[in-house]
Parts: structure tokens; sequence; C-alpha cells
């Protein structure tokens, strides 16, 4: 029970989302900085973000590594020569960063993981602004550093990222990851105003402001999930897509006609996150009681919501209405079944979002579709994923 229980914590903790913190000024270096403290870097002014067609000419796909359906990271590599490195894919922020070799020395997660050595760059060019992110139950801080970053085998060149130095928190602490890329707006961006995906654009690394994200059901499958920068892979989906408009641009943020458990109604008309970087459903505070009554789930001391095995095929459907399109998840589809020996557990993979108000579409969802986020017209396209 000892390694279950440790497991459920580890389930727990990584359900929060983000709560981020600006950046502090440092004006002593003679830095300029934009209002909300980031280092300046040329804009997107005059570049072209409007998508015209729906096949690129040119496109790139990074293979993904699904770790417990809880975290799916792909490989990028920093610096010349190349340095690589793990990171989680994340709509649910807009920030590149990976462990520091300049980590505090205490920090045993830095010694587990690769860590970023700036002086084996001869691309590599000193910034230093500060930047921290606390997430609900975690944070990581550090400084900025700017340097070549390829992805997909496509070279990014002058890209300002994160060296953390210094991580807490559980969630970071038990990682397989070596750090986070962004994909979110960068108007909730921490360390630049100018992300990996907005560079792919001003450097026209890639056609068709687009990227689109599969996330396999299941932690056995090879690969685990992949991520198309500048198209879409014919291959994972089937049909058309169906587009849904954003509301708020800074995560991706849409609204939802309705959410239903069964025959009750618990949302009408309300925001909702698009998140690959979140494992869970998140529902928002209020509704979270009478969400799990109506599963009969049990909530544990780690803030799991636990459900007997038996009663999964049971359990009513979970429909999202978005634009028209009723998207529905069976109760296979948002209960995890973990086996532990002889024995096995079921939790409900729902979170309960703290003080926020809008629901968050985490990766039990993203599961169930195939997904395209589409810059260039503020959309989000789901399409039948091929199982």
């Amino acid at each position: 029970m000892k390694v279950l229980a440790i497991f459920l914590m580890f389930a727990g903790v990584l359900h929060g989302k983000l709560i981020r913190i600006p950046l502090r000024r440092l004006d002593s270096s003679g830095r300029q900085m934009t209002n909300n403290g980031l280092p300046i870097q040329t804009s997107l002014a005059g570049v072209n973000v409007t998508s015209h067609h729906s096949q690129p000419d040119s496109s790139l796909t990074v293979n993904l590594t699904n770790y417990r359906d809880a975290q799916y990271y792909g490989s990028i590599s920093l610096g010349t020569p190349p340095q690589v490195f793990t990171v989680l894919i994340d709509t649910g922020c807009s920030d590149l960063w990976v462990a520091s070799t300049s980590s505090s020395p205490e920090s045993g997660w830095s010694r587990r993981h690769h860590t970023y050595n700036s002086s084996k760059s001869s691309t590599y060019v000193a910034n230093g602004t500060e930047w921290s992110i606390t997430y609900a139950v975690c944070s990581c801080n550090g400084f900025v550093s700017q340097d070549t970053v390829t992805i997909g085998g496509v070279l990014v060149k002058n890209q300002l990222f994160g060296e953390a130095t210094r991580v807490s928190g559980f969630p970071i602490l038990t990682s397989k990851y070596d750090g986070t890329l962004g994909l979110g707006y960068p108007t909730v961006a921490q360390v630049s105003n100018v992300p990996v995906f907005d560079n792919f654009l001003k450097q026209g690394l890639i056609d068709d402001p687009v990227f689109s994200v599969y996330l396999a059901r299941n932690s056995s499958d090879h690969p685990g999930g992949e991520i198309v920068f500048g198209g879409a892979d014919p291959l994972r989906y089937t049909g058309d897509f169906h587009y849904v408009p954003v509301t708020g641009q800074g995560w991706w943020l849409i609204s939802m006609e309705s959410v239903s458990l069964g025959s009750s109604k618990f949302c009408a008309h309300c925001p909702a996150a698009v998140d690959t970087g979140c494992s869970s459903i998140g529902v928002p505070t209020p509704l979270v009681d009478g969400f799990m009554g109506k599963l009969g789930a049990i909530e544990t001391p780690y803030g799991e919501y636990v459900i007997p095995c038996n009663d999964i095929d049971a359990l009513p459907d979970l429909t999202f209405t978005l634009k028209g399109m009723a998207y529905v998840l069976t109760g296979r589809d948002y209960v995890n079944k973990i086996t532990q020996g002889s024995g096995a557990l079921c939790i409900a993979a729902f979170a309960d979002l703290g003080y926020y108000t809008k629901w968050t579409l985490g990766e039990p969802f993203l599961h169930t579709v195939y997904t395209k986020f589409d810059r260039g017209n503020n959309r989000i396209g789901f399409a039948s994923v091929v199982v």
C-alpha cells in the first residue's frame, strides 16, 4: 500500500495548473524590459499569421513519450553542439525552460535530469533576467539565456529560454522530463515575449501557423503521442475538423455550450482551457461536490476521487457540447485503473481547480480526439482520432 499511496500523491499533485507571478525587472543590467518585465525581442510585426490553406508545404513532427498517461514529453536540443533534453508539451503555458547546471547544489532534481551547460555551447548568449513560475503545488525559477533550439530537425535561432536553477514541489521533483515547452499565446509568457512557436513563424520555419496534437490512450503505445508543427498528420485522424473559436488568447480558451454528466447539466456557456499539460479534467470548485456525488466517488487524503472498479461500465457518459458538436466520454475514458499486485484502484481523472472558474479539458478529453491548434485563425479544431 505504501507504493500505491506514493503513486496516488504523484497523480494527484500533477493535476494542479499554473498560477503565474511576474518576472522581476533587472534595470541595473541596462537591458530594456517590456511592461511586464520580459526581455525585449523582435516582435512578429509584419509577419502574416493568417492561414490560407489546409495543407502546408512544410511541417515538422516530434514523437512523444507517454508516462502513465500523465506526462507527454518529446526531445529537443539546445546549443552548439546540441545538448538533448526531454520537455513536457504544454498548451497551458508559453515558456521554454530546462534544468540548468547552475542549479542549487542541494537540488536532487537536477542531478536526475539533463542540465543545460552554457559553457559548452558556441551559440550561447548571456541574458541573465530572472524568472519565476509558481504552480498550484510546485514552483521553479532561474534566469533567462539565449541559444539555438532544434526541434524536429529544424533549427530555431536566438531563442530566449529559461534556465531553471531551483524547483520545488512533488510533481516537478518526480517528473520524467527536463523542462517544459509551452505553446500558449505570448500574452501569458514569463520568459520571452517571442516564445518558440512564434519564432517558428517569425523565422519562416513553417508555412502554416498551426500545430496538431495526438495523445495515445495507453502508455504502452509507441510512440506515446505526436505533435506536428505547421500541419496535421492525416494518419492520425479521420473526417473533417470541427472548429471552435478561441475566446481568450492567453491560454487556449474556448466557450462550451454545456457539460453534462448523464442527465445532469453542470454548466451552460462556460469557459474551458484546452490543455495538453494537464493530466485531468479540471472542474471549478463550486461544482466539484455535486459532480463527484453524481459519480459516487470518494475523496482520498491526497485529493483523488476513488470509484469502485466494478462500477466503471455503469458510470454515466460525460458530454461536452462545443459549438453544436457533442463529445462523449465514457467511464473508461475518465477513470484511470491502476493495478498493484493482485489489487486495483480506480481513480476518476478529475481535479478541483481551486479558485479557477473555468474548466480544463486535459488529457482524458484529448485522448479521444485529434486536436489542431490554429493560431492563424484563433480557433481549435477537433477530429475523430484513429485508435
